[in-house]
């Protein structure tokens, strides 16, 4: 009759069970109740790393489609410090007082498209510059129209967003804008006109620039940069071959007025 009043065997082994916390048991809910904080805070990175790699998508788009002009150009920094104010402030406040390298891979990359996104911007800005003084000559130094690291840590310092800056993720963003300006110089391609074979050939020499500078790096044949190097190398080959389509449609409607 005393066991019955403690109920069933199984409930009278929880209650023991209960009773009987040894400091291994407190160990491990310990160690349970952090590995459940570092997956929420890792989500949330992941959370933030994905709306900053859609708003750079969508930078991106915009870039595309915005006019070769100074207004143009003014409206698509205006959608660039949106970006900034928004998804990018979003991800570095959830980074706040985190281990940086230890969630690196949860958030890097939203941070590679961000950085592609800005460094595209400053390429086509400069490109508008440049096509606005009617120069046909194609330059020597292309410092001016790439993104320096420094450049890319200044802008986050005028936007009041601090996040590190690995420079690995710099590099791989800056790979990614190549594939933006071969679109451009496909995009170009598809008109027939001296501007337009004159803006294709500028891009393609810059990159090719981009390209040798790429190559010569200490390592580049391993990990995610050799697969950026192989990818920027199929992007200079699409300009390039662009470009001889390009020379050989004029060639032919020369021909065909001559003809005629």
């Amino acid at each position: 009759k005393g066991d019955d009043k403690l109920g069933p065997p199984r409930k009278r082994r929880k209650m023991a069970e209960e009773e009987e916390v040894t400091p291994l048991v407190l160990a491990f809910q310990q160690y349970a109740k952090s590995l459940t904080a570092l997956h929420e805070q890792r989500e949330r990175l992941i959370k933030a790393s994905r709306d900053l790699t859609n708003a750079g998508k969508k930078f991106v788009f915009l870039l595309h489609r915005t006019p070769n002009s100074a207004e143009g150009m003014e409206e698509a920094r205006k959608a660039m410090v949106s970006m900034q104010q928004k998804e990018l402030r979003r991800l570095a406040e959830a980074l706040k007082g985190k281990p940086y390298y230890e969630f690196h891979r949860s958030f890097s990359p939203g941070f590679q498209e961000y950085i592609e996104g800005v460094a595209f911007y400053k390429f086509k800005k400069s490109f508008v510059e440049y096509t606005e003084r009617e120069d046909e000559k194609i330059p020597d130094d292309f410092a001016p129209f790439i993104l320096t690291y420094e450049e890319l840590c200044d802008l986050q310092e005028q936007a009041g967003v601090q996040i590190k800056v690995d420079y690995l993720d710099y590099l791989l963003g800056l790979a990614d804008t190549t594939g933006e300006c071969m679109r451009l110089c496909i995009g170009l391609s598809a008109k027939v006109n001296s501007v337009d074979v004159h803006a294709c050939q500028f891009i393609c020499a810059f990159m090719r620039e981009l390209y040798r500078t790429f190559v010569a790096l200490p390592s580049p044949s391993k990990g995610e940069l050799r697969k950026k190097v192989a990818t920027l190398t199929n992007s200079v080959l699409k300009c390039e071959n662009a470009l001889c389509t390009m020379d050989l449609r004029i060639v032919e409607q020369a021909q065909i007025e001559t003809n005629s």
